[in-house]
Protein backbone atom coordinates (compact mmCIF):
# COMPACT_ATOMS: atom_id res chain seq x y z
CA UNK A 1 0.00 0.00 0.00
CA UNK A 2 1.29 3.84 -0.85
CA UNK A 3 2.21 6.32 1.77
CA UNK A 4 -0.53 8.42 -0.36
CA UNK A 5 -3.30 5.55 0.12
CA UNK A 6 -2.38 4.56 3.60
CA UNK A 7 -3.41 8.44 4.12
CA UNK A 8 -6.48 8.72 2.52
CA UNK A 9 -7.71 5.32 4.55
CA UNK A 10 -6.45 7.41 7.87
CA UNK A 11 -7.58 10.29 7.51
CA UNK A 12 -11.80 9.71 7.97
CA UNK A 13 -10.88 7.44 11.04
CA UNK A 14 -8.45 10.13 12.14
CA UNK A 15 -11.84 12.51 12.15
CA UNK A 16 -13.64 10.00 13.21
CA UNK A 17 -11.47 9.61 17.00
CA UNK A 18 -11.44 13.15 16.76
CA UNK A 19 -14.77 13.44 17.14
CA UNK A 20 -15.20 10.77 19.77
CA UNK A 21 -12.59 12.68 21.77
CA UNK A 22 -14.71 15.96 21.69
CA UNK A 23 -17.39 14.65 23.66
CA UNK A 24 -16.16 15.33 26.97
CA UNK A 25 -17.38 16.72 30.28
CA UNK A 26 -16.18 18.86 32.79
CA UNK A 27 -17.37 21.33 35.74
CA UNK A 28 -15.82 24.59 35.17
CA UNK A 29 -16.83 25.49 39.08
CA UNK A 30 -18.05 24.64 41.89
CA UNK A 31 -19.46 26.31 45.41
CA UNK A 32 -21.28 24.13 48.35
CA UNK A 33 -22.29 25.30 51.77
CA UNK A 34 -19.53 25.03 53.81
CA UNK A 35 -21.33 25.68 57.33
CA UNK A 36 -23.58 22.65 56.60
CA UNK A 37 -23.31 20.12 59.34
CA UNK A 38 -26.50 17.62 58.18
CA UNK A 39 -26.41 13.88 57.53
CA UNK A 40 -24.99 12.99 54.19
CA UNK A 41 -27.56 12.46 51.27
CA UNK A 42 -29.67 9.07 51.32
CA UNK A 43 -32.50 10.10 48.64
CA UNK A 44 -32.76 12.44 45.45
CA UNK A 45 -35.06 13.39 42.91
CA UNK A 46 -33.32 14.36 39.37
CA UNK A 47 -34.87 17.11 37.46
CA UNK A 48 -33.27 17.74 34.39
CA UNK A 49 -35.33 21.30 33.01
CA UNK A 50 -35.22 20.81 28.69
CA UNK A 51 -38.05 20.76 26.20
CA UNK A 52 -36.94 17.77 24.58
CA UNK A 53 -38.86 14.43 26.54
CA UNK A 54 -35.81 12.17 25.17
CA UNK A 55 -33.10 13.69 26.25
CA UNK A 56 -35.03 14.77 29.77
CA UNK A 57 -35.37 10.35 30.38
CA UNK A 58 -31.99 9.69 28.89
CA UNK A 59 -30.55 12.15 31.44
CA UNK A 60 -32.53 11.65 34.41
CA UNK A 61 -31.86 7.83 33.85
CA UNK A 62 -28.45 8.29 33.66
CA UNK A 63 -27.92 10.27 37.15
CA UNK A 64 -30.27 7.81 38.90
CA UNK A 65 -27.88 5.10 38.18
CA UNK A 66 -25.00 6.55 39.32
CA UNK A 67 -26.50 8.44 42.50
CA UNK A 68 -27.32 4.76 42.84
CA UNK A 69 -23.76 3.07 42.49
CA UNK A 70 -22.70 5.66 45.03
CA UNK A 71 -25.19 4.62 47.75
CA UNK A 72 -28.14 6.95 47.12
CA UNK A 73 -31.68 6.39 46.04
CA UNK A 74 -32.22 8.45 43.41
CA UNK A 75 -35.65 9.27 41.13
CA UNK A 76 -36.13 10.38 38.12
CA UNK A 77 -38.75 13.37 37.95
CA UNK A 78 -40.32 12.04 34.77
CA UNK A 79 -41.14 8.61 36.87
CA UNK A 80 -42.66 10.83 39.52
CA UNK A 81 -44.43 13.19 37.22
CA UNK A 82 -45.66 11.46 34.00
CA UNK A 83 -46.69 13.74 31.23
CA UNK A 84 -45.77 16.72 33.34
CA UNK A 85 -43.65 18.88 31.24
CA UNK A 86 -43.36 22.09 33.97
CA UNK A 87 -43.35 21.34 37.55
CA UNK A 88 -43.75 23.72 40.28
CA UNK A 89 -42.99 24.14 43.45
CA UNK A 90 -46.45 22.73 44.80
CA UNK A 91 -45.83 19.23 43.28
CA UNK A 92 -42.44 18.68 43.81
CA UNK A 93 -42.86 19.55 47.51
CA UNK A 94 -45.94 17.13 47.85
CA UNK A 95 -44.34 14.27 46.23
CA UNK A 96 -41.18 14.70 47.51
CA UNK A 97 -42.63 14.41 51.28
CA UNK A 98 -45.06 11.39 49.91
CA UNK A 99 -42.25 9.42 48.12
CA UNK A 100 -39.68 10.12 51.38
CA UNK A 101 -37.24 12.34 49.18
CA UNK A 102 -34.76 14.36 51.30
CA UNK A 103 -32.93 16.14 48.13
CA UNK A 104 -33.32 17.20 44.92
CA UNK A 105 -30.99 18.10 42.00
CA UNK A 106 -32.38 20.52 39.16
CA UNK A 107 -30.09 20.70 36.02
CA UNK A 108 -30.64 23.29 33.19
CA UNK A 109 -28.77 24.44 29.99
CA UNK A 110 -27.90 28.09 30.19
CA UNK A 111 -26.22 28.63 26.76
CA UNK A 112 -25.37 26.24 23.78
CA UNK A 113 -22.68 27.93 21.84
CA UNK A 114 -21.46 26.79 18.19
CA UNK A 115 -17.37 26.57 17.72
CA UNK A 116 -15.17 25.94 15.05
CA UNK A 117 -11.60 24.31 15.06
CA UNK A 118 -9.06 24.38 12.11
CA UNK A 119 -6.75 22.63 11.49
CA UNK A 120 -4.43 23.21 8.83
CA UNK A 121 -2.73 21.65 5.62
CA UNK A 122 0.20 19.24 6.87
CA UNK A 123 2.59 18.20 4.73
CA UNK A 124 4.50 14.77 5.45
CA UNK A 125 7.79 13.55 4.14
CA UNK A 126 7.63 9.51 2.97
CA UNK A 127 10.24 7.34 3.45
CA UNK A 128 8.68 3.67 3.72
CA UNK A 129 10.29 1.20 5.50
CA UNK A 130 11.35 -1.15 2.80
CA UNK A 131 13.82 1.03 0.92
CA UNK A 132 15.81 2.89 4.66
CA UNK A 133 17.97 -0.45 4.58
CA UNK A 134 19.59 1.02 1.55
CA UNK A 135 21.00 4.30 0.68
CA UNK A 136 19.91 4.62 -2.71
CA UNK A 137 16.90 2.90 -2.35
CA UNK A 138 16.23 5.39 0.48
CA UNK A 139 17.63 9.09 -0.32
CA UNK A 140 15.40 9.64 -3.71
CA UNK A 141 12.22 8.83 -1.45
CA UNK A 142 12.85 11.99 0.91
CA UNK A 143 11.66 14.12 -1.88
CA UNK A 144 8.46 12.61 -1.91
CA UNK A 145 5.91 14.21 0.19
CA UNK A 146 2.01 14.17 0.22
CA UNK A 147 -0.13 16.83 1.75
CA UNK A 148 -3.16 16.86 3.87
CA UNK A 149 -5.40 19.43 2.87
CA UNK A 150 -6.66 22.01 5.85
CA UNK A 151 -9.90 20.95 7.30
CA UNK A 152 -12.55 22.31 9.85
CA UNK A 153 -14.41 20.56 12.48
CA UNK A 154 -17.82 22.43 13.98
CA UNK A 155 -18.84 21.53 17.12
CA UNK A 156 -21.17 22.61 19.91
CA UNK A 157 -20.05 23.58 23.58
CA UNK A 158 -23.06 22.86 25.48
CA UNK A 159 -23.17 24.57 29.04
CA UNK A 160 -24.87 23.21 32.07
CA UNK A 161 -25.99 24.57 35.52
CA UNK A 162 -26.69 22.10 38.46
CA UNK A 163 -28.19 22.93 41.82
CA UNK A 164 -28.54 20.61 45.12
CA UNK A 165 -31.03 21.49 47.22
CA UNK A 166 -32.76 20.08 50.68
CA UNK A 167 -36.06 19.04 49.37
CA UNK A 168 -37.85 20.43 52.77
CA UNK A 169 -36.62 23.79 53.60
CA UNK A 170 -35.24 24.97 49.88
CA UNK A 171 -31.71 25.48 51.15
CA UNK A 172 -29.03 25.24 48.22
CA UNK A 173 -26.11 23.21 49.57
CA UNK A 174 -24.38 22.43 46.07
CA UNK A 175 -23.64 24.16 42.66
CA UNK A 176 -21.74 23.40 40.01
CA UNK A 177 -21.49 25.03 36.31
CA UNK A 178 -20.79 22.34 33.71
CA UNK A 179 -19.53 21.95 29.52
CA UNK A 180 -20.50 19.19 27.27
CA UNK A 181 -18.25 18.99 24.46
CA UNK A 182 -20.11 17.97 21.33
CA UNK A 183 -22.54 16.02 22.70
CA UNK A 184 -24.04 15.24 18.93
CA UNK A 185 -20.91 12.97 18.42
CA UNK A 186 -21.20 10.81 21.47
CA UNK A 187 -23.67 8.79 23.16
CA UNK A 188 -25.97 11.31 25.25
CA UNK A 189 -26.15 8.33 28.01
CA UNK A 190 -22.38 7.59 28.67
CA UNK A 191 -21.93 11.57 28.18
CA UNK A 192 -24.65 12.01 31.19
CA UNK A 193 -22.90 8.97 33.01
CA UNK A 194 -19.75 10.28 32.69
CA UNK A 195 -20.98 13.65 34.26
CA UNK A 196 -23.31 12.40 36.86
CA UNK A 197 -20.19 11.01 38.27
CA UNK A 198 -18.33 13.97 38.02
CA UNK A 199 -21.32 15.32 40.26
CA UNK A 200 -20.86 12.44 43.03
CA UNK A 201 -17.06 13.28 43.27
CA UNK A 202 -17.61 16.56 43.85
CA UNK A 203 -20.42 16.19 45.87
CA UNK A 204 -18.04 13.77 47.95
CA UNK A 205 -15.36 15.93 48.70
CA UNK A 206 -17.87 18.20 49.71
CA UNK A 207 -19.30 15.72 52.42
CA UNK A 208 -22.72 15.48 51.31
CA UNK A 209 -21.77 12.07 49.92
CA UNK A 210 -20.58 9.49 52.12
CA UNK A 211 -17.35 8.51 50.50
Amino acid sequence: MSACHFRQLLLPGFLLLLAACASTTRLTSIWYDKQYAGPPMSSVMIIAVTENIRNRRIFEDALVRQFAQAGVKATASYALFPGVEKLDKDMIIQKSEQAGIDNIIVTTITAIENEELYYPPATTYVSPQPYYHNMWTYYPRIYETHTTPGYTVKYKNVKLETHLYQAKSGKLLWSAQSELFDPRSGDLNSISENLGWKFIKSLRGAGLIKK
